[in-house]
């Protein structure tokens, strides 16, 4: 999981997620994890670990709080809730939805063109450039942080009551 996500992080050109469908939990740190987030107008996200007492447990959390900032992240990580594209777009938590009658396909190819007009090599650096500008020390100590207490939530009592549960209401 982490592996993956950095990877996603550290690839050398800038990343967009297409959301066609619900992002929960790992799947909304991966989303996080890309440069840009593009909805359909039926997609949603949620960073809905606590529903599970979990933390984020692959830099969901510094990727959030780099969006918007500390205090809102924590807000909604322990609201654990499911957010519609518009009220995520306001957040910031996604760069554009499509709109009335507006296929995702096309709402990427509209917002992936003025990136590929540019030269490759133009958006290589500027995604070098703004990989550069964040604090890796803040962003190291934050995931060292994060992976343990992911460690303690996953293995408690807590985690797999409210698991099992979660299982219960779907059965």
């Amino acid at each position: 999981g982490r592996a993956a996500l950095d990877a996603v992080r550290r690839f050398p050109a800038p990343v967009v997620a297409a959301l066609n469908g619900v992002a929960l939990g790992g799947g909304a740190e991966l989303s996080m994890a890309c440069d840009f987030r593009l909805a359909a107008a039926h997609a949603g996200i949620g960073f809905v670990q606590a529903q599970l007492a979990l933390t984020t447990g692959f830099g969901g959390c510094a990727d959030l709080q780099a969006v918007v900032g500390p205090r809102k992240a924590m807000g909604l990580m322990l609201a654990a809730q499911l957010l519609k594209p518009a009220e995520a777009e306001r957040l910031g938590l996604l760069d554009a939805v499509a709109g009335e009658g507006e296929s995702l396909d096309a709402l990427v190819d509209r917002f992936v063109a003025p990136i590929l007009a540019r030269p490759p090599a133009l958006a290589r650096d500027l995604k070098a450039m703004a990989l550069a500008g964040m604090d890796p020390a803040r962003r190291a100590a934050l995931s060292a942080e994060e992976r343990a207490r992911f460690i303690r939530a996953w293995t408690s009592q807590e985690h797999w009551v409210a698991a099992e549960r979660m299982l219960a209401r779907r059965s």
